[in-house]
């Protein structure tokens, strides 16, 4: 999957890409759909936000919104960083560096 065009950046995003382990020396490669989860990657936290024993993920990205995904305990995890008020900074605006 290609990612959208962004103005003015020094290098281009990538799609989110999971791996996971399906058996010893066995991994799966996903995928996130979708241009939001193109961005520039600057770390992950893994951190159970939720508190309910599943791992969530920060991820701090470069002029990108940032993400908090919660696990949903299906193999899937939900954006709500827009919700919790750390995708942007206070003005608005993805942080850069």
């Amino acid at each position: 999957m290609a990612c959208a065009p962004m103005r003015a950046v020094a290098y281009q995003g990538m799609p989110l890409t999971c791996i996971t382990t399906i058996a010893t020396g066995l991994y799966r490669c996903q995928y996130a759909s979708g241009w939001e989860n193109c961005g520039r990657a600057l770390g992950v936290v893994a951190i159970d936000v939720t508190m309910m024993g599943w791992t969530d993920l920060f991820i701090a990205r470069d002029a990108s919104p940032n993400l908090l995904l919660i696990n949903q305990h299906n193999g899937t995890f939900e954006d709500v960083a827009v919700d919790a008020e750390v995708a942007y900074n206070e003005h608005g605006v993805a942080q850069s560096g």
